[in-house]
């Protein structure tokens, strides 16, 4: 897996395509097989479902019910389904009546997640039990569409804001698999320090100098734990802080840049691209006619 392509769920910015909140109507209690071009959340209120997933692709989540490419997940009143993007799948209620809440979203705008080119971190799970919680929820997920179906002067930024905090409650339940990397507590450390100091001329001597390390060696680690180099880790905290500060504050390429810690507009537009795959002057012009 290319390091470079994983995205921490801390820094998420979630664009709500649809945000809906209903009880079953008669007739009206399966959805597919279908594939949608981005990542459903649904929140069951009321009744008894079923997910289908029908074939495995780069962005199925791991889950070891799976029996070749097909497995099937049963959903109860406080579940949380998330179902990734382009997948052949079947939605369906198993009781005579229900209420969903579903939200159509991606964690960050721009991102060909469908490709399997993205990766998030924690790996997402199928299934988030909340029947401890089932209010929050509840409320969290009827207020995205309250704010979907409202004409607030903030409506995206506040649907993005509560859908990201439906994201972060799902991510805190989620258990890192087996075989999943993780990081040492040192390497945890000096990741924070990054993501403090991005913005400033820091690089592996500054690193080595905060953690009593040589430079070579904190290579190595970044290497060996991250697969990347610690420059690559700083652009890449740069980039993310960047892609911020242009879709959810509006900041022109050449004021992102230098806010990020570039000299230089177009080498930062340069390293944009090579770490989200899409340059800052497209998402700009994402931000002004979306």
């Amino acid at each position: 897996m290319d390091y470079n392509k994983i995205i921490s769920i801390q820094n998420i910015h979630p664009q709500v395509r649809i945000a809906n909140y209903f009880t079953l109507q008669t007739g009206r209690n399966s959805w597919g097989p279908r594939r949608i071009p981005d990542f459903e959340m649904i929140f069951i209120r009321e009744g008894r479902f079923r997910y289908d997933e029908h074939e495995k692709t780069g962005v199925s989540f791991a889950y070891k019910g799976r029996i070749g490419g097909q497995f099937q997940i049963l959903l109860e009143p406080g579940d949380v389904l998330l179902i990734p993007p382009e997948i052949n799948h079947t939605f369906s209620a198993i009781s005579g009546s229900g209420a969903i809440s579903c939200i159509h979203c991606l964690p960050l705008d721009g991102i060909s997640w469908g490709k399997g080119e993205f990766y998030l971190s924690p790996s997402p799970a199928y299934r988030t039990a909340f029947s401890d919680k089932m209010d929050l929820m509840d409320n969290l997920f009827y207020k995205c569409n309250d704010l979907f179906s409202g004409y607030h002067l903030f409506r995206q930024e506040l649907l993005s804001t509560v859908c990201r905090e439906i994201w972060l409650n799902c991510a805190a339940r989620w258990e890192v698999l087996p075989n999943e990397t993780t990081v040492s507590e040192r390497m945890k450390g000096m990741m924070e320090f990054i993501k403090v100091n991005c913005t400033k001329d820091v690089n592996r001597k500054d690193l080595a100098a905060r953690f009593s390390l040589t430079p070579e060696y904190v290579n190595t680690l970044f290497k060996q734990e991250l697969g990347m180099s610690p420059t690559a880790c700083i652009n890449k905290e740069r980039i993310l802080l960047g892609y911020s500060m242009i879709h959810n504050e509006g900041l022109s390429v050449k004021e992102a840049a230098y806010h990020c810690g570039f000299n230089d507009p177009f080498y930062f537009s340069r390293v944009f691209k090579k770490v989200l795959g899409i340059t800052p002057e497209t998402l700009r012009g994402r931000v002004y006619f979306r």
